[in-house]
């Protein structure tokens, strides 16, 4: 396999320190040995591996999987598939994490460490533009996941609430971009459709928020 070399100017991408970060995720709920196999090659192989959302999320997400309870479960935004693993691990036997993404690249990886994980069959990948993808999917989802091109977040939402279950919730990734969201003119597209997303969700007064300062910013959203 060709191996993406990573970049070394990454963002900072939490608000608590390193040592309360290692703590938490020793004491919350646990991934798969190949999901942790797979974090370990994508923080050392793959291009902006601080894409990568790491355990505490996919234990944040693990709880939510198991409190609604989900059964069915959107990703947009595969990138090495980790989350995708980790969540189809909390699904029961029954339950489906359907994947999406443009990049041939990393779905190649992820599909490489899901095969080796008995959770990898409840994975379905679809490679193409999600937005377009959106309009082809049916079906309900317990739990939609947004993270992938930020200035699209907006459009990911409305286009996927049709397939949102009644008792559904929404996950968004990277909602405080590294804490660039303060900016009042930022320079970077991500940043600026992050502050379009965080705005449109607080316009919505028939959808229920909570911005948590979990790693770069985790959003839950949920029909009123």
């Amino acid at each position: 396999m060709t191996l993406i070399f990573a970049r070394q100017n990454h963002l900072p991408m939490h608000f608590v320190s390193e040592d309360i970060t290692r703590y938490s995720v020793q004491h919350s709920a646990s991934v798969s040995p190949v999901c942790e196999e797979l974090e370990v090659f994508t923080r050392n192989n793959v291009e902006m591996s601080v894409m990568l959302s790491g355990p505490l999320e996919a234990s944040l997400l693990g709880f939510l999987i198991k409190t609604l309870p989900a059964k069915r479960v959107l990703e947009i935004g595969t990138y090495t598939g980790y989350c995708a693993l980790a969540m189809a691990g909390f699904l029961p036997e029954d339950g489906e994490v359907v994947t999406l993404d443009v990049n041939e690249t990393t779905t190649s990886i992820a599909k490489s460490f899901w095969a080796r994980d008995p959770s990898g069959k409840k994975i379905t990948s679809i490679l193409g533009p999600a937005l377009t993808t959106l309009e082809n999917l049916e079906g309900e989802f317990d739990l939609i996941f947004l993270d992938a091109i930020k200035s699209e977040y907006v459009d990911y939402l409305k286009k996927s609430e049709r397939l949102l279950s009644p008792r559904g919730i929404y996950v968004a990734d990277n909602t405080l971009m590294s804490g660039e969201v303060l900016e009042s003119d930022p320079d970077s597209d991500g940043v600026r459709g992050m502050q379009r997303f965080n705005e449109y969700l607080k316009s919505r007064n028939d959808l229920f928020c909570s911005l948590l300062p979990v790693r770069d910013g985790v959003t839950l959203i949920r029909r009123c």
